[in-house]
C-alpha cells in the first residue's frame, strides 16, 4: 500500500472514530491509541491520569495513570456543559513523553509529578519500595535524553 494511501486510510478511520465515538483505534505507526475526554487540551508527550473534570487531567502523584498524549491532535467538543477535548492517548507502541531531568537507554520512565515522567533504573526501582507496584510505569527509555525521549508502552 503506497504511503498516500496509508494516510487516507488513517484519516478516514480518525474521522470515523471521532463521530462515532470509538474508544480505540491503531494508527498508521503501529501504534495503538485510546480516545479520551480531557478537561483541557494537551500536548503530545504530556502524562495524563485518570480524573477531573472529564475521563482524563494532567497527572500529579498518586493520581491513577492513564497514559502519554499522543502526536495525533485533540479535537474541541462543545456542549452544553462546556468544552472539552477528545484527547489520543498511547496504549502500545512507541510514544514521545515529557521527561523531568535526563534519561538513558533502557531506563524505566515512571509517572512523575506536573504530567511528566520521570526516569529511574531498574535497579533504583526494584531497591526503593516500588516492587510489586507496576501502576506508575509508563515504558522503556529507547534513547539518550534529557526533557523529552521516546518510550515503549
Amino acid at each position: 500500500m503506497n504511503i498516500l494511501l496509508k494516510k487516507l486510510l488513517l484519516t478516514v478511520v480518525m474521522f470515523w472514530s471521532t463521530l462515532s465515538g470509538a474508544s480505540d483505534l491503531l494508527s498508521g505507526s503501529g501504534v495503538f491509541v485510546g480516545v479520551y475526554l480531557a478537561d483541557a487540551k494537551y500536548e503530545e508527550g504530556d502524562v495524563l491520569a485518570v480524573g477531573g473534570e472529564r475521563e482524563v487531567t494532567l497527572y500529579n502523584y498518586e493520581m491513577p495513570l492513564a497514559g502519554v498524549v499522543s502526536s495525533i491532535d485533540p479535537v474541541m467538543v462543545e456542549s452544553g456543559d462546556g468544552v472539552y477535548y477528545k484527547t489520543y492517548i498511547v496504549l502500545k507502541g512507541r510514544a514521545t513523553v515529557k521527561i523531568n531531568g535526563s534519561t538513558t537507554i533502557g531506563n524505566f520512565i515512571i509517572a512523575d509529578k506536573n504530567g511528566r515522567g520521570r526516569p529511574i533504573e531498574k535497579e533504583d526501582f526494584l531497591l526503593n519500595g516500588y516492587k510489586g507496584n507496576s501502576t506508575n510505569i509508563i515504558g522503556i527509555s529507547l534513547e539518550d535524553e534529557i526533557d523529552k525521549v521516546v518510550i515503549k508502552i
